[in-house]
């Protein structure tokens, strides 16, 4: 005697390709590669503003809290460049892999 369960009523026989967790984690290269170039273009135009800023406001404590912190954006730049060329490069690794075959 066969006894029926719930889960064969529901059983479904598709294939409906990869599950979105694996697409999520192909996609993460493009996405944080892009986060970090943005934010590089951000932190380059907050640093640039704070460092023009510290000059305007001369040679006082405040002046050199804003030249200081517009150093640290500028330097920050440089690392969020890079990083985001590297994500981008494993994505575009990727790519290259899939389409081989």
């Amino acid at each position: 005697m066969e006894q029926i369960t719930e889960n064969s009523f529901n059983a479904q026989s598709r294939d409906e390709g990869p599950p979105l967790s694996a697409k999520r984690r192909e996609q993460w290269p493009l996405y944080s590669g892009m986060i970090s170039l943005i934010c590089a273009l951000i932190a380059a135009m907050f640093g640039s503003l704070l460092t023009a800023s510290s000059w305007l406001v001369g040679d006082n404590s405040r002046g050199h809290l804003l030249h200081r912190a517009g150093s640290v954006l500028l330097i920050l730049t440089i690392p969020l460049i890079i990083l985001g060329a590297c994500c981008l490069d494993v994505r575009e690794k990727r790519k290259r892999r899939i389409e081989r075959g």
